[in-house]
């Protein structure tokens, strides 16, 4: 059975709002994020049966119990010992670090904090975690972005395209390019091409807005989105939502030709699947077919077919 995926829960610990803002504005657009000014409340929330992926925690927090404190008593509680604890910490000294690590934390990361170390940490550990909870969750999970990747698409697409037969409903789907993507990469490197793909993915994510439908990496700067049940009208909705999105994440690309900001070209279809149609790849083929149109129209557009 294909692993639950859904936004990895991170919970971090700073007395300082500053710093607690600072980590947030880094992680919001991939994790669900929870937040405690003191050690105190980290107990609170970590014991409160919330499914935490990892921690960041402060050491020093003059007010209350420190964060070597809060990390014994979690990693002491068995509800709480399987949770990675990641230090974030203005102590450098080398007999602070061996404490940490002794009293079980994962790894340290320091203040003031550098946004691409702590994605980076953070994306190690998380990764780390779901691997020893669920072996196959790494199978059917894009990394860079951390949303279902082919393999996990082809396995849903396959399961709704025979129910979609079988009950005579509709299903829909959508296939988004980034424009002029390999010219945001050129100028502006791979680490920034890495970070706009990683929050496109999260914000069209969080656009969906049934349970039921379902967007995966389907490679490179493409993306998918399935919508069972969905008519034709539903997924001009939907793809007319997601565009928006793209567009106001705002996203500076100085080389495109279509706009001064990172945009989106939709191809959409709806199909009501017989008995003939063995398989989805004939959808397949026909939202390749309507990207390509909207790409040719001018980018920037949603090209839709039913």
């Amino acid at each position: 059975m294909t692993p639950l995926i859904t936004k990895p829960k991170i919970l971090i610990v700073d007395n300082s709002a500053d710093y607690i803002e600072a980590l947030a504005d880094i992680l919001q657009d991939q994790y669900e994020l929870y937040v405690a000014k003191s050690g105190e409340q980290a107990l609170l929330i970590a014991e409160s049966g919330i499914p935490l992926d990892l921690i960041l925690l402060d050491i020093v927090m003059p007010n209350g119990i420190s964060g070597m404190e809060v990390c014994q008593k979690l990693k002491s509680n068995h509800s709480t010992a399987h949770i990675p604890i990641l230090f974030v910490t203005v102590l450098t000294d080398e007999q602070d670090e061996l404490l940490g690590f002794n009293l079980g934390a994962a790894d340290y990361i320091t203040k003031p904090v550098r946004p691409a170390i702590v994605r980076a940490r953070v994306k190690t550990h998380i990764l780390l975690k779901k691997q020893t909870e669920h072996p196959t969750y790494l199978a059917f999970i894009d990394q860079l972005t951390l949303i279902p990747n082919r393999r996990n698409l082809d396995e849903l697409l396959d399961n709704e395209w025979t129910r979609a037969r079988r009950n005579k409903t509709p299903i829909s789907a959508l296939l988004l390019d980034i424009d002029h993507f390999s010219t945001f990469n050129e100028h502006y490197g791979k680490m920034r091409g890495d970070e706009c793909l990683q929050h496109i993915a999260q914000s069209l994510k969080s656009s969906l807005k049934r349970s039921s439908d379902f967007i995966a990496r389907f490679g490179g700067e493409e993306f998918i989105v399935v919508l069972p049940d969905a008519d034709a009208n539903q997924a001009k909705h939907i793809a007319e939502r997601l565009l928006i999105t793209v567009a106001e994440l705002n996203i500076q690309h100085e080389q495109s030709s279509t706009a001064p900001i990172v945009t989106i070209s939709i191809g959409g279809v709806t199909f009501t699947p017989s008995f003939k149609d063995s398989s989805p790849s004939a959808l397949l083929t026909s939202l390749d077919s309507q990207l390509l149109r909207a790409k040719a129209n001018g980018r920037n557009q949603i090209n839709f077919a039913d």
